[in-house]
């Protein structure tokens, strides 16, 4: 990143935190906090994962969507595990490449190849775009045999 990049999420992140004091947050102000989170980490790996986890379940209560709860489940993936973060999603009948492709990551890091090979076929009977397609396809070559 940049200077710049650094002094344009600085800026987020001061309008973010003074509408959060406010105490009126609506999804999109909570939305700016998630992006703001991920942008002030230095890596993946360096992200205020439970912040990041409390703000999707905030954001779960004011717009429940399966976008959300994905997207929750990958951030509670970093927090308590990949057991913890599959119940979740467990229950969502979709055909969306992202949640299938979510549910073989976390297959994938409990080992369980075989279950992350089966999510990793879904996803790639969905649509999507060209690139998403190839990089699944290129997760799904990389698995090792069960």
């Amino acid at each position: 990143m940049t200077e710049r990049d650094h002094e344009a999420i600085a800026e987020a992140s001061e309008i973010v935190e003074g509408a959060l004091r406010r105490r009126r947050s609506g999804p999109f102000q909570i939305q700016a906090a998630i992006a703001v989170l991920h942008g002030l980490a230095p890596s993946y790996e360096h992200r205020d994962w439970p912040q990041v986890v409390e703000l999707h379940r905030a954001l779960e209560g004011l717009r429940l969507s399966i976008v959300v709860r994905v997207n929750r489940a990958v951030a509670e993936t970093e927090v308590a595990g990949p057991d913890a973060a599959l119940e979740p999603l467990e229950d969502i009948a979709s055909d969306w490449h992202f949640l299938w492709t979510a549910r073989a990551g976390m297959y994938r890091r409990l080992g369980r190849m075989e279950e992350s090979r089966r999510c990793l076929h879904r996803a790639l009977s969905a649509e999507m775009n060209e690139s998403d397609r190839a990089l699944l396809e290129g997760r799904l070559a990389a698995l090792p045999e069960a």
